[in-house]
């Protein structure tokens, strides 16, 4: 068995409002294992009234005891086929572009890196107002580091919450492209999610 590949339970159904018409929805959870590391919740909501479809993950652990900021290595395109889940708390930055992808632009996500980054340089494409030359220069350079043509560079996940998780191509021995740093949060961030400091 790939040690990568998550362990999926039986499905519940869950009765839920669609967020976009507000019909009650037979929404769909799975728990699904993922290996060295934790159990999240698979949440699918398919609306027939009006044709919104939502796939969320969710951890299924409690706030950790401290932030986690993790920074992936990218020397080749190799990386990009990492998988990820980004918890609906974390943070996408790519300094070397100027990039920060706030936590409620993608929500709770577990796909390959590559599938990340296509998915911000849409969400970027379409909240613009208008395709200006300083735009259309940032997406060229965006898709020349999809490319790998602007090699090496970091990815940063930060998550003050501590449920993101980065494939490990190593597994079980530590990955040498991927380093964790875990940090105190701050008042502020620990009243946000009724912890007490």
């Amino acid at each position: 068995m790939d040690l990568n590949t998550p362990i999926t339970e039986p499905t519940i159904v869950i009765p839920r409002p669609c967020p976009n018409c507000g019909t009650v929805v037979d929404g769909k959870a799975e728990l699904i294992e993922i290996p060295h590391w934790k159990d999240v919740a698979f949440l699918i909501l398919d609306c027939r009234t009006c044709g919104k479809k939502t796939e969320t993950y969710k951890s299924g652990h409690r706030v950790e005891d401290k932030g986690e900021r993790i920074t992936i290595t990218v020397n080749d395109k190799k990386e990009f086929r990492r998988r990820v889940l980004k918890s609906e708390t974390c943070t996408l930055k790519i300094p070397s572009l100027g990039l920060e992808v706030p936590p409620e632009s993608l929500g709770g996500k577990y796909m390959p890196l590559s599938n990340f980054l296509a998915h911000v340089l849409e969400d970027v494409k379409t909240s613009s107002s208008g395709m200006t030359p300083q735009l259309r220069q940032w997406i060229k350079t965006f898709r020349d580091f999809m490319d790998g043509k602007s090699l090496p560079t970091t990815l940063i996940l930060e998550d003050p919450t501590g449920n993101t998780f980065v494939q490990n191509f190593s597994a079980p021995d530590v990955d040498a492209n991927v380093s964790t740093e875990y940090y105190e949060r701050d008042e502020a961030t620990n009243k946000r999610f009724g912890i007490e400091s």
